[in-house]
């Protein structure tokens, strides 16, 4: 089910009486899960288009930032505008908006996971998608480490 729905109530004060109300709650489409290939020790970049494809075909609504919630570090980190081990850029922050635009603060495409040393295995990544109204999708990224 995606939409929304409206519940209405009634509450009581210690007194007897009564407020009505409405609770309405709106459920969206979950964003369809994509996925990364890498080799292990390899860091693998994120491609604004995927998450930009992900919100569209979902809602058919434009790509406006994400968000991020971290991984476990015991798999890797995600960073922003990492060259190599050497410039490693800076750590993704849950906080932080990453934007389809670069015009409009920190880009998108310049975050990259960077798997543990000897990790092999798959890592998901939750984000949230969000348009230029304010409206947010979830969905996640699949990171294949392979040896």
């Amino acid at each position: 089910f995606t939409g929304t729905v409206n519940i209405e109530y009634t509450a009581y004060d210690e007194d007897g009486h009564s407020y009505e109300g409405t609770v309405s709650i709106t459920v969206k489409e979950a964003l369809d899960t994509f996925t990364y290939t890498t080799g292990e020790d390899t860091p693998a970049r994120f491609d604004e288009d995927d998450f930009s494809d992900a919100l569209e075909d979902a809602s058919d609504k434009d790509l406006y930032y994400v968000k991020f919630t971290l991984p476990s570090s015991s798999y890797g980190k995600l960073y922003y505008d990492y060259t190599d081990s050497d410039d490693q850029g800076s750590p993704v922050s849950e906080n932080e908006k990453y934007y389809a635009d670069p015009d409009d603060g920190p880009e998108l495409s310049k975050v990259t996971f960077v798997p543990k040393s000897d990790y092999t295995g798959t890592v998901t990544v939750r984000y949230t998608a969000f348009d230029e109204s304010g409206v947010s999708s979830t969905g996640t990224v699949k990171i294949v480490i392979e040896e």
